[in-house]
């Protein structure tokens, strides 16, 4: 019965919250039964899952059991999808809170599944379809990963598929890319903020091309410039040399960036 499978995570979710520490010894069994329920072709059995696991994940943090967790990472990931495509974006927002998280651990959870995360978000802030906060979340949960991971990132070989992305997003827009930078800031907790949010032009669309730097910034400043500095430069100079006035535009702002945030460290 579907509703009793639901019912059952949703509890486990409950529970999770209330009595972590009498869980821990069946985390084994729990990451079993996650996977289960994430791979369940119900969608709302997938869902409470989904939000169960993030629980427990939550709850354990830097404790050892955690690592039993990894295995269920990837199955979050398809929920996740799939509430894309059925336009459940807060559902995403919060999983990926949840892996925003995991980003600051100590225990090395989200190692295994760096490429996914940095492809799975990297489709959300490039698309037009997803709403600003989804879109604020995924770039959020991409600098946490650069921020915390920025080694790991360069021994991916994601720091070029990740310009790439990046550089494409702001030759794609039509308006000047002077400016953007640090249109966004982070406040004290790590999260961005839109500067512009108190003034009354406030619109709800995302600039994409301030997020867009704001992420080669944080990749500047995190990433060893051994492993940043030659695809950055080399993709600047491609972009600087093209016939297209667009690219042109987003080498010049991709430049700019990389030495406020090469100079700032």
């Amino acid at each position: 019965n579907e509703n009793m499978r639901s019912l059952n995570y949703e509890l486990l979710g409950q529970l999770a919250e209330q009595v972590t520490k009498q869980l821990k010894p069946h985390a084994e069994t729990l990451a079993t039964m996650f996977v289960m329920g994430c791979q369940d072709a119900v969608p709302a059995v997938a869902k409470a899952a989904l939000a169960a696991t993030s629980s427990f994940i939550v709850e354990l943090g830097n404790e050892q059991e955690v690592m039993v967790m990894e295995k269920v990472l990837g199955p979050m990931v398809t929920v996740m999808r799939n509430c894309l495509q059925s336009g459940e974006e807060e559902t995403v927002v919060e999983a990926l809170d949840v892996i925003q998280e995991c980003c600051f651990l100590d225990q090395p959870l989200v190692n295994n599944h760096i490429q996914t995360f940095v492809e799975f978000t990297l489709e959300i802030i490039r698309s037009k379809s997803y709403e600003s906060p989804l879109q604020q979340s995924a770039g959020q949960t991409l600098m946490n990963i650069i921020e915390n991971r920025p080694k790991l990132l360069a021994a991916s070989n994601l720091v070029h598929p990740t310009l790439v992305v990046l550089m494409e997003m702001i030759a794609k827009e039509d308006s000047s890319a002077a400016g953007s930078l640090f249109s966004f800031s982070s406040n004290k907790d790590g999260v961005l903020d839109d500067e512009e949010e108190d003034d009354g032009d406030y619109s709800p669309e995302l600039d994409v091309q301030r997020l867009a730097q704001t992420i080669i910034d944080t990749m500047a400043m995190a990433i060893p410039s051994k492993h940043f500095a030659e695809p950055a430069l080399s993709l600047i100079g491609q972009g600087m040399s093209s016939a297209d006035p667009q690219m042109r535009k987003a080498g010049s702002a991709v430049l700019g960036v990389i030495a406020e945030g090469c100079a700032d460290r």
